[in-house]
């Protein structure tokens, strides 16, 4: 068996980000990755894991971006027709990606907060990107 395990700098600290989802901090954050013969594993910081089609494509969607840097965390709670999004830069591009890694929502961050409505979407997991950062959240 031959695995990899990656942990960047900014795993496993307290990050700075000042990103919040609808006021909230994120407070799960992935502390590492390990790649093996299992597919991918993202460890969490609290020291629960995850080896499910989730890892693989959140990994997938980061596939572009420097890995050492990324910043995954996890959205507590659930959100029904709206998310708020603040403390990303203006001019950040964002997509939300439902579990078959489709793009069902793409914008731009045009304001410190910036609302996303999401009345549409089926309910479900999705993960919203935007560049190096992957917010995991529920959607009833």
């Amino acid at each position: 068996m031959i695995a990899f395990l990656i942990v960047p700098s900014v795993f496993g600290t307290t990050h700075n980000l000042n990103v919040r989802v609808n006021g909230v901090y994120p407070t799960k954050q992935v502390s590492s990755i390990r790649f093996g013969d299992n597919g991918v594993t993202l460890i969490w910081n609290d020291n629960t894991q995850w080896n499910n089609r989730l890892s693989y494509i959140i990994c997938n969607i980061l596939a572009s971006q420097d890995i050492s840097k990324a910043l995954i965390f996890s959205c507590n709670g659930i959100y029904h027709d709206k998310i708020v999004l603040s403390g990303l830069p203006l001019g950040s591009n964002i997509q939300i990606y439902d579990i078959q890694e489709r793009v069902v929502y793409h914008g731009t961050i045009e304001s410190n907060q910036s609302n996303i409505d999401i009345s549409n979407l089926n309910i479900g997991i999705y993960l919203i990107q935007s560049g190096n950062i992957i917010f995991k959240f529920v959607k009833v």
